[in-house]
């Protein structure tokens, strides 16, 4: 993976476009399009997505400090990447198939998140964490559904203009 000046600019760029976009969103409960980014930019960018998810991830820690909730950082955004890798030779352009997958994402992001809580307090402290969030997960499941099926196209488009 041989990065050149040029792709470290745009690859830091689109990580701070990450994080702008999530403060932007963050008034609207569970609507963020940061899934759907990083499932165009990893659809773009394949492996060197990891670096704009990094930045990311950085720039989170930096603005809302260290606790629990940074080692689910660690893991949600590039499990949502290695998925989108997997995924991308069934799914291909179709913004139908990667709704579905996006919806199915945020409708177990609570559950992902929790996984922490299993660790820390065992399996009913994972429950609890979980049921308690279950109705933000659904509004996570249809916001993220909307937003791929309206701007997953539109965004493959202007993101492929870009690389060349």
């Amino acid at each position: 993976m041989k990065l050149t000046i040029r792709d470290i600019c745009i690859l830091s760029l689109l990580g701070a476009f990450l994080y702008i976009i999530q403060i932007v969103l963050s008034q609207i409960p569970n609507i963020e399009g940061v899934s759907l980014l990083i499932l165009v930019i990893t659809f773009i960018y394949g492996w060197r997505a990891l670096f704009p998810i990094t930045v990311f991830i950085g720039l989170e820690i930096v603005t809302y400090g260290l606790g629990l909730w940074n080692v689910f950082y660690l893991y949600v955004w590039y499990l949502l990447m290695v998925a989108v890798l997997l995924l991308k030779p069934v799914c291909k352009t179709s913004a139908w198939a990667w709704a579905l997958v996006l919806g199915f994402y945020g409708l177990i992001f609570g559950a992902l998140y929790s996984i922490i809580f299993l660790f820390v307090g065992g399996a009913s402290a994972f429950v609890a964490s979980w049921a308690s969030g279950i109705m933000f997960d659904i509004a996570h499941c249809v916001g993220n559904f909307a937003l791929t099926i309206f701007a997953f196209k539109p965004l493959i488009k202007l993101f492929e203009r870009l690389t060349r």
